[in-house]
């Protein structure tokens, strides 16, 4: 983590700022097994009904599970509905 980040990191905790807005670092809300969202995503870097990869500012996401559907994608957010199983962080 670069020097800028950790001084971001420090005043974001010390004024108990939302950090996905001020790192932008990606946001996610999982309602039960079968609804996810994302808010501060980069890009959709690949779409398959068991796997599906988005770009972020801290490294790739990938969600698997079965019968994956994007149910709404704006430049900000994507809904994943489906069967989620596994979340990764790949750098």
């Amino acid at each position: 983590m670069g020097k800028r980040l950790r001084i971001k990191e420090k005043f974001v905790n010390a004024l108990e700022l939302p950090r996905e807005l001020i790192l932008n670092v990606p946001k996610i809300t999982l309602t039960g097994k079968d609804k996810i969202l994302i808010e501060c995503y980069r890009s959709l870097v690949s779409y398959e009904t068991d796997c599906v990869k988005l770009s972020t500012a801290i490294g790739v996401l990938s969600l698997y599970g079965r019968d994956l559907t994007i149910k709404e994608i704006t430049g900000e957010d994507i809904i994943v509905q489906g069967k989620v199983n596994k979340l990764e962080f790949h750098s």
